[in-house]
């Protein structure tokens, strides 16, 4: 191999590297919003039903690779979640994505006779991007 052709090879992924790195600055995060909570049984099993709205303010799509996380009832984790289907957040718009999760139903009797007096649910996650992570971070008042 020449020199030349290594240099030229070199430069080429150093460039590559700056324009990655610059994109990946570039990128304001996304924003969330939690609606439509609701608690239904399948059988015997609690399950939690939600719209995660993920809002681009970019000019560019961005992909989010997955959405995982816990949720906790009474400050015991009742439930986790994950979401690997890929999702293409088109720019300047917002996407729904509708999670399921199924709660332990153990975990979940256990908060609901615990005696504390805040009945407060969280949902504490994660999206994440090819080029960033955004903590979720969601607490509600069952009613």
């Amino acid at each position: 191999m020449s020199k030349g052709l290594i240099i030229a090879a070199g430069v080429g992924l150093a460039w590559l590297g700056i324009r990655a790195a610059a994109k990946k600055q570039a990128f304001d995060l996304l924003t969330y919003g939690v609606s439509n909570i609701a608690l239904r049984w399948n059988g015997l099993t609690p399950m939690l039903n939600f719209k995660l709205n993920i809002f681009n303010p970019n000019a560019e799509s961005i992909p989010v690779q997955q959405v995982s996380g816990k949720i906790y009832f009474k400050n015991a984790a009742v439930a986790t979640f994950l979401n690997q289907t890929a999702i293409n957040i088109a720019a300047k718009s917002s996407t729904a994505v509708d999670m399921t999760v199924r709660l332990s139903l153990g975990g979940f009797v256990a908060a609901l006779i615990n005696k504390t007096a805040d009945a407060q649910a969280v949902v504490d996650g994660l999206i994440r991007t090819a080029y960033f992570d955004v903590p979720i971070k969601y607490n509600w008042q069952p009613s």
